[in-house]
């Protein structure tokens, strides 16, 4: 494993009882991107990502860390009435270290570091969940759901934080449900099929495998008209060309590729056949 690589996923097997769950696995995460693991459910992405946060032990193969892991679990129970600021230096003091001044204003601990945990909101909830994953400044970050139940503030700065970690040079492994979430965080990502690696690139080179078409949407005064097509050049220039023929203002044009959402749904589709 060079220098440039966080982890390393070598052959890696995981079965319960006769049911194989991951069937070699090989795959590597670079230093510095953001990378999510996707697929069905079933597929096996969160024993693939149990054994990498070594909380479940795998069967065979190697998992290779290059740097200090911290989690963010997606569901953590903590006593209702401790606060931010006990569990911080509690977490602080196991991994001996001492708790930065800027991490808790960056994640603006100090707005409700003497509330109760019970009486935090989701998003402080999570907000501190992250800081605790933080504390000891670790290389690797493990994201399980980061912005789940949250409202648009909430995961606009969620989203502003995890850049924000990523410019610093951070790793990061996101597992999460929302595909626009992935599309916009990501450099990369895995799609799980059946225990194997069906695809790992980026989230365009998805785009080209799954041979994603191309919608155009005409607006004119006479309404919206919606076409798809491989063939962007030839079939705006022949749209555009026939309003002009028949007179026809065009009052807007809207091109799209498709989200990943659609892409992943077509490819998932596509290796279950």
């Amino acid at each position: 494993m060079n220098n440039q690589t966080a982890i390393r996923i070598s052959d890696l097997r995981k079965s319960y009882g006769n049911h194989a769950v991951l069937r070699g696995l090989d795959f590597s995460i670079e230093k510095g991107e953001i990378f999510a693991l996707l697929g069905v459910n079933g597929a096996g992405k969160t024993t693939a990502l149990e054994c990498m946060e070594d909380l479940r032990r795998f069967d065979h193969g190697s998992i290779v860390i290059n740097g200090r892991i911290g989690i963010q679990l997606q569901n953590s129970a903590l006593p209702g009435h401790i606060m931010p600021m006990e569990v911080l230096k509690l977490s602080a003091s196991c991994h001996k270290t001492s708790i930065s001044p800027d991490l808790v204003d960056s994640l603006g601990i100090r707005a409700f570091e003497k509330t109760q945990y019970a009486r935090l909101s989701t998003g402080q909830k999570r907000r501190l969940m992250l800081a605790l994953a933080l504390v000891h400044d670790p290389d690797i970050l493990f994201l399980d759901e980061p912005t789940a139940g949250l409202d648009v503030e909430g995961r606009s700065l969620l989203h502003w934080q995890i850049r924000r970690l990523k410019s610093r040079g951070k790793t990061i492994i996101l597992a999460s449900h929302d595909m626009a979430e992935v599309e916009a965080l990501c450099d990369r990502i895995a799609i799980l099929h059946q225990g194997t690696i069906a695809f790992c690139g980026t989230p365009s080179a998805l785009t080209e495998e799954t041979g994603a078409q191309y919608a155009i949407r005409l607006t004119t005064k006479q309404g919206t008209i919606r076409h798809t097509t491989n063939n962007i050049t030839d079939t705006l220039l022949a749209l555009l060309t026939d309003f002009r023929k028949k007179n026809i203002p065009v009052l807007d044009i809207q091109v799209d590729r498709g989200t990943l959402e659609e892409h992943f749904l077509k490819f998932a589709r596509r290796t279950e056949q």
